[in-house]
């Protein structure tokens, strides 16, 4: 059976977000990443007419599908097959588009590491948020639950000369020295990348996956809808 959603409204043409310093990244975000993918603030996709299969858990069907509509892709298209679903959208007609099935296939597993050791997770993380300064360089501003808190300041406390280091998915995103000890349960993850739009939206795609981690392993194939065969 196939599922046709009504279109949704965006907010038009504005750069508004740029103002904001801080924008929480469940409520905000998911509208924040669409602009990035669609090039434009308040614009909608209007590139190619694609069709992409999704293969994974149950569990994670439900976040996949999430992670589409948080990106805005365009007019999407459900249908139910017995390994996952496919779907139908428009993606956004800009440099960013290819990269949008392998973001909604990503885990988005947070982890802080000692001496090569995860010690924080997913589970830790009480909220995300995007960060961007006076100059629009974005970070994600990473805020532990309290149990969390307590894990990394003991863990901090235990070897003051040493560091922890970030990651997601595996990919190193930065080191924290381990002095001064006291974090309150807060700490930056920096976004690097050869430009700008780069960094913009490596922190849109980071954000989205973080907010809505996998609980299971997804596949994502793409191929222009005029391929696909009825």
């Amino acid at each position: 059976m196939t599922e046709t959603e009504p279109p949704r409204n965006r907010p038009r043409a504005g750069c508004w977000f740029f103002g904001l310093p801080l924008i929480a990244i469940p409520t905000v975000l998911s509208g924040y990443a669409a602009l990035v993918w669609a090039g434009y603030v308040g614009v909608p996709a209007e590139g190619e007419r694609v069709q992409m299969r999704v293969r994974t858990c149950v569990e994670g069907r439900a976040v996949v599908r999430a992670r589409i509509e948080d990106m805005g892709l365009g007019d999407p298209e459900y249908t139910t097959t017995p390994d996952g679903f496919t779907v139908v959208v428009t993606m956004p007609d800009n440099d960013f588009a290819s990269d949008i099935p392998v973001s909604l296939a990503k885990a988005g597993q947070f982890e802080i590491l000692s001496n090569g050791e995860a010690f924080i997770t997913n589970a830790d993380v009480e909220s995300s948020t995007l960060r961007l300064d006076f100059t629009g360089e974005p970070s994600i501003a990473i805020q532990l639950n309290p149990e969390g808190a307590k894990t990394l300041e003991d863990t901090m406390r235990a070897d003051p000369d040493g560091l922890v280091q970030l990651q997601v998915d595996g990919t190193p995103m930065g080191e924290r020295v381990n002095t001064p000890t006291e974090t309150r349960g807060h700490i930056t993850l920096p976004i690097v990348g050869p430009d700008r739009p780069s960094q913009v939206a490596a922190a849109a795609e980071f954000g989205l996956v973080m907010s809505r981690p996998l609980p299971c392993a997804a596949t994502v194939d793409v191929q222009p809808i005029t391929e696909v065969q009825p």
